[in-house]
């Protein structure tokens, strides 16, 4: 004698045939919109019109028809046609369960969108409702399998109204135990609203007909959670059949009941709700069911570092989506992993989360979705203001759905993929200037290639050939080319058979053009042919090689000569190279010179008007004397000097002094008054100017900087220069270098600056003047 199942046996195996209820059901919803069932099909299958007529039924559907005394093309049962009628009209998926010659059968109405019809689906639950029923008497008896299950009982005595619960049913209705008693009115209230009646009727018609029942229902929370309840109750009688006790098994079933609805949700919309409906209603439909505020399904970078939302749900409302990085966010924590879950106090694990912050998240809830190939391609993120109530129910729906949108995903990507891809070939088909002609092959009886269709042709195909698509799409080569020889109907089939590709070039007699082709073999059975006109270009081949043959001949007479006067031509060309190069070097220098000595000329003609009375310096103070030896000490080095003195003390004859005491005496000092040059003139009479710099440079002008090359240049009162002078001033005084305005080449001088002033530098500098 086989050993009892035990309990948890019971309920795995309800929950396996559960499973492959649920996964029939998909299949059959997946199938809703065929017109035509297999005969063979293991399970009933039938096509029905919106009043319940039968247009079709499969040969395992034939019990049911025996059952409802019908044939195809006569009407079910009452009831039935009245189902029928409220799925045509609610164009909603439904539900039934039959008995069937001692089979049960879940039958699912599917209606067909568009369309009077309706596909029924017919599934054999018989061992389902068997170990379901065996699950309910064995868990009436086994009190460790409570504990274990979390299934609370109670006890109702009908004599004196008592009513006892267990601790386990205080923790599913949430009641303290210590302030509220059991009591048939507190499970009552406890019981959702749209329940109640139903649950009331269901006791008072278990008490009524002395039969046991098995009822799910739901209970109403004080914050406004659903919990789902499975209740079990049988009553006992006395002799006299009075009933004197009622005792019950309640399990909260939450859990298994979220995991029925979202699947149930995947079943419903997983055909007409695909890429932006379907993860809009995936976001609403976790933050309605998992009562959470915010939803984020994120599709990832290919490099996994940043996020870019496909649906966003928040506050009851659709958000835009956004693109984020994922660092420093609990993002950055799952990816990679199945899921991760905090079920409270988030936004203080992760402070530099600013989204975190601003919405004072508390719990969070976040799964990975996976390719079909195991690499992380998106997450779903749930987060709420309150702490998460149930993680174990969270995480599993998560996964459960998580299946579903990775899919959704990579199909997003897919269909992308292919729309461009098609594109892609659809403009290359139709621009290359190559003929295409794609064919397929007929094959004999033996299995041979008899022939070979035509499919498709490119706009280049008849550009060439002149041959117009409707005239050869379809036809055969022999039809369109019945003189064409064997060797080519060969060439093609083992290039079809073994996509070898084959080039070659051909002389089209009809079209009295040259053509290079290639015949590849796109994809198995089938074969193309690509060509080109190259008729000019043979020609020109042919045309080039007569008159290389007619060139060669005179180039091998002129050789000779050619190379005597090759050499004598070359060396005339060095010499004249040589003295050109000489001539153009000396031009250069005599340009050079002679700008250098008019821009001085004219210089020293006004510095000769201007020249001091006095040529020397008289004083026989110490001052004066400590002076002079400063000069005597300075004069000699190429160091820039800066004298210092007020107005009218004699600054610019130290400046004479230093120069006529230096090596460069023999040229003249250079003066530029700071104070008297107007500042939009000052760049240009330093550094120079070329002809149209600025409006109304009429001329070239050379600057003083290149006039005082090899000598000095005195800037007097040089305190006097604007501040953005100043940094390119010393640039041309560190480095030598300087560009004219107008200019980009730099030029190299080599310049002594002598600098005085009458203002406190270091003070100014302070001043920031």
């Amino acid at each position: 004698m086989s050993e009892k199942p035990t309990y948890i046996q019971l309920e795995q195996k309800v929950k396996k045939l559960e499973k492959e209820v649920a996964k029939r059901n998909s299949a059959a919803k997946k199938n809703n919109n065929l017109s035509e069932f297999p005969v063979e099909n293991p399970n009933p299958v039938l096509r029905i019109t919106n009043y319940g007529i039968v247009l079709y039924a499969n040969n395992s559907a034939k019990p049911l028809m025996d059952l409802w005394k019908c044939k195809a093309g006569e009407p079910l049962p009452h009831y039935w046609r009245k189902l029928s009628m409220d799925v045509s009209g609610s164009k909603l998926i439904k539900y039934a369960v039959i008995e069937c010659e001692e089979r049960v059968f879940s039958l699912t109405f599917a209606p067909i969108q568009n369309t009077d019809y309706i596909n029924v689906y017919g599934f054999d639950i018989t061992e389902h409702k068997k170990a379901e029923d065996a699950l309910r008497e064995y868990a009436l008896n086994l009190k460790e399998a409570q504990s274990i299950a979390r299934l609370g009982r109670w006890e109702h005595n009908l004599l004196n109204n008592h009513l006892e619960w267990s601790d386990t049913v205080f923790e599913i209705f949430e009641i303290d135990s210590r302030k509220f008693g059991a009591s048939y009115k507190t499970f009552l209230n406890a019981v959702h609203p749209d329940d109640r009646e139903y649950v009331n009727q269901a006791y008072i018609e278990s008490v009524k007909n002395k039969s046991r029942y098995g009822i799910e229902h739901r209970l109403l929370m004080k914050d406004g959670r659903i919990k789902w309840l499975s209740e079990i109750c049988r009553t006992d009688y006395d002799h006299s059949g009075q009933a004197i006790r009622s005792v019950g098994i309640v399990q909260d079933i939450t859990e298994r009941k979220q995991i029925e609805n979202a699947q149930m949700f995947l079943l419903q919309c997983g055909l007409p709700a695909t890429g932006e409906d379907f993860f809009k209603s995936l976001a609403r439909y976790l933050s309605e069911t998992l009562a959470m505020d915010y939803v984020y399904i994120n599709r990832l970078s290919e490099d996994g570092l940043s996020a870019h939302t496909v649906a966003v749900y928040s506050d009851g409302k659709y958000d835009d989506n956004v693109s984020y990085l994922i660092n420093n966010t609990p993002c950055g924590d799952v990816v990679g992993k199945t899921i991760c879950c905090f079920q409270k106090k988030v936004r203080f694990l992760f402070p530099h989360d600013k989204l975190l912050q601003e919405i004072k998240a508390e719990s969070y809830v976040r799964t990975t979705l996976w390719s079909a190939d195991g690499k992380p391609i998106g997450l779903i993120a749930v987060i709420g203001r309150r702490p998460l109530a149930d993680t174990k129910l969270a995480e599993s729906l998560l996964k459960l759905v998580a299946i579903r949108a990775s899919g959704e995903i990579e199909r997003r990507q897919a269909d992308k993929e292919l729309r461009e891809s098609e594109e892609k070939y659809r403009l290359l088909f139709e621009n290359i200037t190559q003929g295409f002609a794609l064919h397929e092959i007929i094959l004999d009886e033996s299995g041979k290639p008899a022939d070979y269709r035509i499919i498709s042709v490119n706009p280049a195909f008849t550009m060439l050939t002149g041959i117009k698509p409707e005239n050869i799409i379809g036809k055969t080569i022999k039809q369109v080319m019945p003189k064409l020889e064997q060797y080519w109907l060969d060439t093609y089939g083992k290039v079809a058979a073994t996509s070898a590709p084959v080039l070659y070039e051909n002389y089209s007699k009809e079209l009295g053009k040259y053509f290079e082709a290639w015949i590849i073999s796109p994809q198995k059975g089938q074969f193309a042919i690509m060509f080109s006109d190259i008729t000019e270009r043979k020609l020109m081949s042919q045309a080039i090689q007569k008159a290389n043959n007619e060139l060669e001949l005179r180039v091998k007479e002129r050789t000779s000569e050619l190379l005597i006067s090759n050499k004598r031509l070359e060396h005339e060309i060095e010499e004249h190279r040589k003295a050109d190069k000489s001539l153009r070097t000396a031009l250069s220098e005599i340009n050079k010179l002679k700008e250098q000595i008019e821009a001085e000329n004219i210089y020293l003609r006004r510095e000769i008007k201007t020249k001091f009375q006095f040529a020397d310096i008289i004083g026989e103070s110490d001052s004066i004397k400590r002076v002079l030896y400063q000069v005597e000490q300075v004069a000699p080095t190429d160091m820039t000097v800066l004298v210092l003195g007020e107005t009218g003390t004699g600054k610019e004859l130290i400046s004479n002094a230093i120069h006529n005491m230096s090596s460069r005496k023999d040229r003249s000092i250079i003066v530029v008054n700071c104070a008297a040059l107007p500042s939009n003139l000052i760049e240009s009479e330093l550094f120079g100017r070329e002809k149209g710099a600025f409006t109304g440079a009429d001329t070239k002008q050379i600057g003083r900087f290149e006039i005082a090359n090899g000598s000095t240049l005195c800037l007097d009162e040089i305190g006097e220069l604007p501040l953005d002078m100043q940094a390119k001033l010393l640039r041309a005084i560190q480095h030598g270098k300087f560009e004219r305005l107008g200019s980009s080449k730099t030029i190299q001088a080599d310049v002594r600056i002598v600098a005085t002033t009458n203002r406190n530098l270091e003070e100014e500098v302070r001043n920031g003047r």
